[in-house]
This record gives C-alpha cells, structure tokens and sequence, in this order.
C-alpha cells in the first residue's frame, strides 16, 4: 500500500533505506576491525591483559560511538592508562589519539612540543621583548579537531572540571579562544598520561577560583592606592 498514493515515494523511501542498513554494515565491519587490529597489538607487545577500574561515573556510549569495548582496548593499549577517566572526553576522541598517535607518543619530548603539532599553540611573534602576535597556526589535524570538539563538549558541562577555565577563556577573549584553549588543556593533560603513566588528577576549581578572587583584590588595592581611595570612605548604596 502507497503512503498518498504516491508509489514512487515509497520505492524511494525503500531504496534510500536500503542504502542506509549498507553504511551501517560498513562501520560495524570497520569497528570490527578496528577491535582486531587493537588486539593483535596488544597481544604481540605483551601489554598488559587486565580491566581498568570501573569510572565514577561511567561514560555513555552515543549513537555514533564505536560499537567495542574501547574503555578496556584502549587501557591496554596505553600500558593502564584510562584516557577515559577526563571529563569531556568521549570513546571517539579516545579511539582518535590511540589512532592518531599510536605508540610514538614518546617523540614530542615536551607537551609543548605536542600541542604545536597540533597547531593548538600560540604562535608568538616577539619584537623588542613585547608580542605583536600570538595567532594560532592554521592547518587541519584530526586529532586536533577530536580535541577541539571535546572542549566544545566540556564548555557544556557545568560538573566537568575544565568547565570554570572554559568559561574564564570565553568571558574575557570568546568562544573560538575558549575552545582552542580548552583543546590544548586537553592535549596537554592526555600527554602527561601516556609519558609519565600518571592517572588523570581534575583540577582543584575551587583553588583556582580562590586565586582568580585573590587576583581581583589585589587589581582593586592597586587601583585605589593610585586613586588615592580610603576603603573606610567608600558608601555602598543598595539598588
């Protein structure tokens, strides 16, 4: 029976579903793969065979992640290190650096080394001691766009450690700023987990927001040191 009518619609409708169920096929066949490949490596390197412990708050896998246990493969593979455990990052940006950086992680000698391959660092133009210039690099890199995307996501979650420096960022210089920003933060975190084998450590935001407080006060004291302004003479009028 013809929705309308209209026969042809429904031939299209049949055939554009059709078409569908061949892509979905394709990246379960990929993901498939993918899990394949990631085990003969493991397997072959001797990496260690156990289960990473079970996160807080376990990450939800979304319509477009990767249909295999990437939490356990990727622990694996990056010798008991959970990239899992950052906030805001997902089995796809997981799956991205493990693709991306594979086991060479060792050869960016410094974070800042690995961020500027990544084209999320500043690049300073200095003259006489004073910069001119602190434009990132243009240049597309995948696993910078994962990262980036990533940021995008922590800039939406009021509980993910980050959140208060994403909104800092965006406040003062916008959202573009606050997302590279965020992205090179994240770049920087997953770079100190894979060389120093370290377990991811969230930032303390009510320490940073203490400094920032403190940083303010002591703006104000200037400014009202230059002024000449008594603190006893100040009348606060409420609206």
């Amino acid at each position: 029976m013809s929705y309308n009518g209209r026969v042809d619609y429904m031939y299209e409708l049949a055939d554009s579903f059709d078409i569908y169920q061949s892509y979905v096929k394709k990246i379960e066949a990929c993901d498939r793969k993918i899990e394949e490949l990631m085990r003969i490596h493991i397997d072959q390197t001797g990496k260690p065979q156990t289960s990473p412990p079970p996160l807080e708050k376990p990450k939800r896998l979304r319509k477009n992640s990767p249909k295999i246990p990437l939490e356990q493969l990727s622990w694996q593979w990056n010798n008991e290190v959970n990239l899992m455990s950052i906030k805001g990052v997902s089995h796809t940006t997981v799956l991205t650096v493990n693709s991306e950086v594979g086991l060479s992680i060792d050869k960016f000698p410094t974070a800042k080394a690995f961020t500027s391959w990544l084209r999320l660092s500043p690049n300073n133009r200095i003259s006489g001691g004073k910069t001119i210039s602190s434009h990132v690099r243009k240049g597309s890199n995948r696993l910078a766009s994962a990262l980036r995307l990533a940021a995008e996501s922590i800039g939406k979650q009021k509980d993910a450690p980050l959140y208060p420096f994403f909104q800092r960022i965006l406040y003062r210089q916008g959202r573009c700023a606050a997302i590279i920003a965020t992205a090179r933060k994240l770049a920087v975190i997953i770079w100190n987990m894979l060389t120093k084998k370290e377990t991811y450590k969230p930032y303390d935001t009510t320490k940073i927001e203490s400094q920032i407080r403190d940083k303010q006060i002591r703006k104000i004291n200037k400014l009202m040191q230059m002024f000449k302004v008594n603190a006893s003479e100040i009348k606060f009028i409420s609206i």
